[in-house]
């Protein structure tokens, strides 16, 4: 599924990505917010991919997603925006294909590729956090959420930023299992969404979602990470920060690399 708005160039990316993907049961959707570029050309174009579309305002990305989920009937949902891919053309092919998941597994969860234009990707792995910190670390792109789950929880539309992060948890807090799959899932730009410039928000919303006191010693913390992010982007300017945050990430994750 896909949601996207005024980006005819990134749909297109995302729309190859799906196009060049060697499981062939797929139920693609896009919604689109109304856009005024050429996203209704591009996805005219692609008729032949895509299953279903709408275009109409919406109240921002999370009621397009919901219109996404009442559109779709698949066992299993993934978002992959505009401007996201898969990491390589046989990803649903490795998740799916000749593979039954137990009943109480109902996010299939894999690692990413963060891309940082002009310098290169890094890949970030997700095996070693317990489900609880996944439940607020996996991001849409690199998941799979058990079809009749996510239509029955859906998206609250009072969380701007981190209303997957609430989905996610929701199921987690329900008991059911989150299965971690050793692969590369997704790859999307690092920088520019609005989580990594909202960083502050951001933290506010989880700490909303976790039920912990945003009093406490950590929510400061949170708050003062947060903070001096957002103060570095705005001084270093987003390309410096880019650079700089592809440095740390790197380093981080070298023996993944």
């Amino acid at each position: 599924m896909t949601i996207c708005y005024n980006v005819a160039n990134d749909l297109e990316k995302t729309i190859e990505s799906v196009r060049n993907q060697t499981y062939s049961n797929v139920e693609y959707i896009v919604v689109d917010g109304g856009s005024n570029d050429n996203t209704l050309k591009v996805i005219n174009d692609n008729a032949d991919v895509i299953t279903k579309y709408i275009s109409e305002p919406d109240k921002g990305i999370y009621d397009a997603m919901n219109k996404g989920i009442s559109l779709c009937s698949g066992d299993w949902v993934s978002f992959m925006n505009a401007g996201d891919e898969f990491a390589d053309s046989q990803v649903l092919e490795h998740v799916f294909e000749g593979k039954e998941y137990v009943k109480d597994v109902k996010v299939l969860y894999g690692d990413i590729k963060l891309y940082f234009p002009d310098l290169g990707l890094v890949r970030r792995d997700y095996s070693k956090y317990t489900q609880e910190k996944i439940a607020i670390m996996i991001c849409h792109q690199s998941s799979f959420i058990e079809g009749d789950i996510i239509r029955r929880l859906r998206y609250e539309l009072k969380y701007k930023i981190a209303s997957d992060i609430n989905t996610f948890y929701k199921i987690y807090k329900e008991g059911w299992s989150f299965q971690y799959l050793s692969m590369d899932i997704a790859k999307f730009e690092a920088i520019g969404g609005v989580s990594s410039k909202k960083m502050i928000a951001l933290s506010s919303e989880i700490y909303d979602i976790t039920g912990r006191s945003k009093f406490s010693f950590s929510w400061m913390k949170c708050w003062i990470r947060g903070f001096v992010k957002q103060l570095m982007m705005f001084v270093m300017g987003e390309n410096r920060y880019a650079k700089y945050q592809y440095t740390r990430l790197s380093k981080k994750y070298k023996d993944y690399q």
